[in-house]
């Protein structure tokens, strides 16, 4: 699901569920595609990323991949 809050300041929230689909991984991305956030999920639940202070604000991107399943959306990190 989209993160809560959007924008954010220090942390954000998002809403997974890979049930039905086994074990899957969530990738954070910089929008010039550096990976900045990686966690294997599975079964359904929440995760809740604090960005680390020396990230700069701007628009990054997480991608849920679980199977032939690829989901992904856009978040804005303000400072």
């Amino acid at each position: 699901s989209q993160n809560l809050p959007n924008p954010f300041t220090t942390a954000t929230s998002f809403a997974y569920n890979t049930a039905n689909l086994g074990r899957g991984m969530v990738k954070v991305y910089r929008a010039n595609g550096k990976v900045v956030f990686s966690q294997s999920v599975k079964g359904s639940g929440v995760i809740t990323w604090k960005a680390a202070e020396q990230l700069s604000a701007g628009v990054y991107f997480y991608r849920l991949t679980s199977g032939n399943l690829v989901v992904s959306k856009r978040m804005i990190l303000v400072r």
